[in-house]
C-alpha cells in the first residue's frame, strides 16, 4: 500500500481505485478472435461476492472495459474486446460510504433542547473528485438520491435538499465507482424552532 500523498498513476491525474489492483505486467492474456475475447489470467483467486473491473490505463483517457466470466474460487476472467497487448487496470470495485451524524441541538449547557430541527439544506466542498452520490433517507421515511458526476477531477461545492427532521433521519455520501472522490467539508442549513412553553 502506497502511502504517500498526492500520488497519481501514470499520464493521470489520479489514482484509480480498485482493491487488489494489478497491472498486464502481472497478468497473463489469450485473445479469441471468434469470440472476440482476452482471457485474463490473475495472479490471485477471485473471492466470492466481489464484482471485478477493468479499465483501459496509459497515456489515453481512462475508459471501461467489460468484463464477463469472473468465477468465484478461479483466476481467470474475460474482457471484451482484444487486450493481448494493451495495457490495463484489473482489480475489485468497492464502495466508499460516509454517513453523517445528525445531532440534536444543544444549549450551552449541554442539555438537549426540546425544539423542532429541521435540516433544510447541505453543502459539500470537494475537491479532486470526479464521482459521489448523497442519499438522504428523511424522517418519513422517503429516500433521495443526488448524483455528481464530472469528466476530469473538480472542485467547488455541492448544494442538496433535505427538507428533514434530523429525528429518524440519515444523509450518506457513497461512491460505487473506481474514480476519485474527495470530499472536504459537509455543512448544514439548520432551522431551529424552539417549543411553546
Amino acid at each position: 500500500i502506497d502511502l504517500r500523498t498526492d500520488t497519481k498513476d501514470t499520464n493521470q491525474d489520479y489514482i484509480l481505485h480498485l482493491d487488489r489492483r494489478v497491472t498486464e505486467a502481472q497478468c497473463g492474456e489469450s485473445y479469441d478472435a471468434g469470440s472476440g475475447k482476452t482471457t485474463i489470467t490473475l495472479p490471485y483467486t477471485i473471492q466470492s461476492g466481489v464484482t471485478m473491473q477493468a479499465f483501459t490505463r496509459g497515456s489515453g483517457a481512462i475508459t471501461e472495459i467489460t468484463v464477463s466470466d469472473a468465477t468465484a474460487g478461479g483466476n481467470t476472467l474475460k474482457l471484451t474486446g482484444n487486450y493481448s497487448s494493451e495495457e490495463y487496470f484489473i482489480g475489485e470495485s468497492y464502495t466508499m460510504t460516509y454517513t453523517f451524524p445528525l445531532s440534536p441541538m444543544y444549549d450551552d449547557d449541554g442539555a438537549n433542547l426540546s425544539g423542532r430541527t429541521v435540516y433544510r439544506v447541505g453543502v459539500l466542498d470537494y475537491e479532486e473528485t470526479r464521482a459521489f452520490t448523497v442519499t438522504v433517507n428523511n424522517a418519513q421515511g422517503t429516500t433521495y438520491s443526488y448524483e455528481f458526476s464530472s469528466d476530469t477531477p473538480d472542485e467547488g461545492q455541492f448544494r442538496f435538499p433535505i427538507r428533514s427532521r434530523n429525528k429518524n433521519a440519515t444523509i450518506s455520501i457513497t461512491n460505487a465507482t473506481a474514480l476519485p472522490s474527495k470530499i472536504n467539508a459537509g455543512e448544514f442549513e439548520i432551522e431551529y424552532e424552539n417549543r411553546a412553553r
